[in-house]
């Protein structure tokens, strides 16, 4: 018989390891992270098959949902196969027990393993009956290993072990791998999985009670094509569709399995087994083909974190195994001893979906109000979703606490409350005094409190619970934007208005004016805005967002601090410790904290998603701050309501009003506060290493002071002192950055650029006005947020000229003077034409064409822009799209002559920026 020609049922798999691919959550809706309340899950259902069964958890769940994940346990016995088949989602397997083999399919890859020795040997026993063998690579695996398969890839496990393997699934429904929808979906190509299909993909799923309908995937074609297809009689084709197979999805193999395999000795297997979970290459040498699929996460002599009386650490990440790059997953396996604490905490950039191994533990979860949506114990077997941003503690009960977690990020990044890399310990003693409403001496024992970094020991005393992160990949790799919730009709605009703030919070020292982030507008372009008003001494206390930060400077100056998790203490106070150590009778210790940086009018500062942060007004004039939250951007998983936690105070009313009248939570004000609130006061003690008398005053309850407090007797922070020549050559010299990014590291990145200097225009018109950019190019932070700012200022009656944004969204935020604006949509309808004034907002969508022409005051403007390095195409002007255009072009498309043409194509020499015609006195025509 002629050897079968065979029909690939696969993808093109060159292009899912190409390029940069950034994690999306395309279908998450705007209520998916509302999370009032999480509960431990054990597995809702139970699929058995011939040998071995697989259990389900309800991927409905609203944690789950959150996450954009599902989860899978398969318990396969001895001598069991797991049939082929792929899936619509990424997954990153955890081998709880056991050991086998499996194969990951890849489309257009050779059969490297090939039988000679073996088939000859099969000839002369068989006579002849078998050709030669050959097929992809065979991979092993043990307990305590991460597998990853792509989304898409054919795969089948074998457990060739004397016990039951038991595998955990996390299926990553919301990658952007997936374009189906987020229903997790297995395409099996063999058996007659109708139960797995069914229960799995169908009760829990948007087809559910159709599990009848359910089988392989051959079972769809037409018997006779399948026999062409693979060039086999009708009787083989028939048995491809498996319609009468009742095994399940999980089959036995009597006689083992016979696959190709490279032949080790005992030797060869120990030695591989302790060899592999280092890494021995560095990724360049590896191929697709043979790129490497697994690491070990069990072995104690790899963990990154460890403290003998506390436990370890260990991670799997896109360092240690590169092929989590393209999925954009990673996992990291816990071990925490008796009553031991990991350090409170939060996922900068991930979920974390927490798989628990062994023992128990007490964990608490605490949301952006303050609010404890989770406290409660957790045992073997049971799993927890912490979502992004949200503040987590893990405490081990009396047998010790072991677990693996799944997060959504090929570089997890977490920030720690306490302890000696956290976010307390960088901030200032006097920040923390003025925050906290506590001395300086309290401050002092609470920031130095612990010298641990991520594990505690317990103490003698208290027992605590906790949670941590290591923040260095937070800028590391390639970041994509990405639209995540955008649905289809959220840039339908029928109409553009000028927004004004419709909601003002009040505090202490200052008050935020909110625009309503549910505006058409804004829910088109992604983005929240806010207005802050700081007065003379104000601090804006401690806290970060789940959105990347780009706030403009439009008036006054002050100071502030943005604290990157894992960087030094840079700013010691030597002499000042010394001195106050004279003079307060050694009360107190040497501070230190991270790096303060200076701020001024003009200048654009950027803040990535989940750093925290705080503000300081050392000015004599109210400091206004106008804020851009980029809510659809990559680095937020949770969803596109615009979120703020602080940890300080008790900012009932900024958090209800900003963040929950205008969102899901409209009303209940009253539940707000800081983050702490939500943890029990024993375990901020033990945390903090403080008495309770303190750490209840971390919880801020009885604080009425608002978001924005004030310091009476000004803040105390270190910072290099400069003369008053150095200060005004610095403000000078400040706009544009002197060196060429290189040089920086994450802790001491450049976060500002000053857009108001008129010597730093890129573009200028005597006659007309300027403008001014501060994109990736010269504020190198901003390709990691995906933002920019454009700075406009038009004289009298000046336009600029018309023109569409190619890649980003534009939020204009109108400085000074009054303008004309006319922006025009697909259809050729004007969606805004009317003046705009100071302190007015209008977002100019993506494509939309626009223009502008300042009033007889002229016109002055900040543009947000939802890309680093936003770029927009004139219609008028010498670099323009007609300019381009050949005459005739012109000539036949508006039906005019070809001299009509050529005044038309050739009229304007300006680029940007049109200086008013000498026959309009008034408005030119747009």
């Amino acid at each position: 018989m002629a050897r079968p020609s065979l029909l690939s049922l696969s993808l093109c798999f060159l292009l899912v390891f190409h390029g940069c691919v950034a994690r999306q959550q395309q279908w998450q809706q705007q209520n998916e992270c509302q999370l009032r309340r999480i509960n431990a899950l054990e597995p809702n259902n139970r699929v058995q098959a011939e040998a071995g069964e697989s259990q389900f958890w309800d991927w409905n769940n609203d944690q789950f949902q959150c996450a954009g994940v599902a989860m899978i346990r398969h318990v396969i016995q001895s001598k069991g196969l797991l049939l082929p088949s792929y899936t619509n989602t990424p997954l990153l397997v955890y081998i709880e027990q056991g050991r086998g083999f499996h194969e990951v399919i890849f489309p257009g890859c050779a059969e490297t393993f090939q039988s000679s020795q073996q088939s000859q040997q099969g000839r002369e026993q068989e006579g002849e009956r078998f050709q030669q063998d050959r097929h992809q690579k065979i991979r092993h695996f043990r307990e305590g290993d991460i597998v990853a398969i792509p989304a898409g890839a054919a795969h089948w496990l074998y457990n060739d072990g004397d016990r039951d393997l038991v595998a955990v699934v996390l299926l990553d429904t919301s990658n952007n791998a997936n374009q189906l929808d987020r229903n997790p979906r297995r395409f099996f190509f063999a058996g007659n999985p109708q139960q797995e299909q069914g229960q799995q993909y169908g009760e829990q799923g948007s087809k559910r009670g159709q599990q009848e309908g359910c089988g392989n995937i051959f079972r769809g074609f037409d018997v006779e094509a399948l026999a062409e297809a693979f060039n086999v009689d009708t009787e083989t084709a028939r048995k491809l569709r498996g319609e009468n197979d009742e095994r399940g999805h999980i089959v036995r193999v009597e006689r083992g399995l016979q696959v190709i395999r490279p032949q080790m000795s005992r030797e060869e297997q120990e030695r591989q087994e302790q060899e592999q979970g280092q890494e021995r290459g560095n990724g360049l040498e590896e191929t697709i083909c043979s790129a490497r699929l697994r690491e070990n996460i069990n072995d104690p002599s790899r963990a990154d974190i460890y403290n003998p009386r506390a436990g370890r650490l260990t991670n799997v990440n896109s360092f240690n195994l590169p092929i989590l790059r393209f999925l954009q997953l990673s996992a990291q396996r816990g071990v925490l001893h008796r009553n031991a604490i990991k350090a409170p905490h939060w996922n900068l950039n991930s979920h974390s979906v927490i798989y628990i191994t062994r023992g128990d533990a007490r964990i608490q979860i605490v949301d952006q109000r303050g609010e404890a949506v989770f406290d409660d114990q957790i045992r073997q077997g049971q799993v927890v979703v912490a979502p992004q941003n949200y503040a987590v503690m893990k405490q081990a009960g009396n047998q010790g606490f072991e677990w693996v977690s799944f997060r959504t990020n090929d570089n997890a990044v977490i920030s720690t409350l306490a302890g000696r890399t956290s976010a307390i310990r960088a901030i200032p003693v006097d920040v923390i005094s003025n925050a906290y409403q506590i001395s300086r001496e309290e401050a002092q024992r609470l920031k130095f409190g612990r010298e641990e970094t991520f594990l505690f020991g317990p103490s003698s005393s208290h027992s605590l619970l906790s949670l941590s992160l290591v923040c260095l990949l937070l800028f590391h790799g390639c970041v994509a934007r990405q639209q995540q919730w955008q649905q289809q009709n959220e840039c339908q605009i029928q109409k553009i208005n000028a927004l004004e703030p419709n909601d003002r919070v009040q505090a202490e020292a200052g008050e935020s004016e909110l625009w309503d982030w549910k505006n058409d507008q804004f829910r088109c372009a992604g983005v929240a805005v806010i207005r802050h008003r700081i007065q003379s001494k104000g601090l804006l206390l401690p806290s970060y967002t789940n959105a990347p930060l780009l706030v403009y400077i439009e008036q006054g100056r002050g100071f502030h601090e943005v604290i990157f998790p894992g960087c030094a203490e840079t700013f010691q106070s030597s002499q000042q410790s010394q001195q106050g150590r004279e003079q307060e009778g050694q009360r107190f210790q040497q501070d230190r904290h991270q790096k303060i940086r200076h701020f001024r009018e003009g200048d654009i500062v950027a803040i990535p998603a989940g750093a925290a942060h705080w503000l300081y007004n050392d000015g004599d004039r109210e400091l206004i701050a106008v804020v851009l939250l980029d809510t659809s951007n990559n680095a937020n998983q949770l969803d596109q309501n615009p979120r703020r936690f602080f940890f300080a105070g008790n900012p009932q009313q900024e958090q209800g009003q900003q963040y929950g009248q205008h969102g899901q939570k409209g009303g209940q004000q009253e539940n707000s506060g800081n983050i702490f609130r939500g943890f029990d006061v024993e375990a901020l003690a033990e945390a903090f290493n403080v008495d309770t008398e303190t750490a209840r005053k971390l919880q801020g309850e009885n604080d009425q002071r608002g978001h924005i407090v004030r310091v009476e007797r000004e803040l105390q922070v270190i910072r290099p002192p400069m003369s008053r020549e150095e200060q005004e050559r610095q403000e000078q010299g400040q706009g544009r950055g002197s060196g060429n990014g290189l040089e920086e590291t994450i802790c001491s990145v450049r976060l500002r650029e000053n857009i108001d200097d008129p010597s730093s225009a890129d573009i200028f018109n005597p006659r007309a006005g300027r403008l001014t950019n501060v994109n990736s190019f010269n504020l190198p932070i901003l390709r990691l947020l995906q933002l920019s700012a454009e700075r406009g200022v038009l004289h009298r009656n000046a336009i600029k000229a018309p023109h569409w944004n190619l890649n980003s969204h534009s939020v204009i935020y109108i400085t000074r003077g009054d303008a004309r604006i006319q922006i025009v949509d697909h259809r050729g309808e004007a969606v805004f034409d009317d003046e705009i004034r100071q302190g007015q907002i209008v977002v100019a969508p993506q494509n939309y064409a626009v223009v502008k022409q300042a009033g007889n005051q002229g016109v002055e403007w900040v543009s947000f822009r939802t890309n680093d390095n936003a770029m927009i195409s004139t219609l008028a002007g010498r670099t323009s799209a007609m300019r381009g255009i050949p005459v005739d072009v012109i000539a036949n498309a508006y039906q005019i002559s070809r001299e009509e043409a050529h005044r038309l194509k050739f009229s304007r020499e300006e680029t940007f920026l049109f200086g008013p015609s000498s026959r309009s006195g008034g408005r030119a025509s747009a």
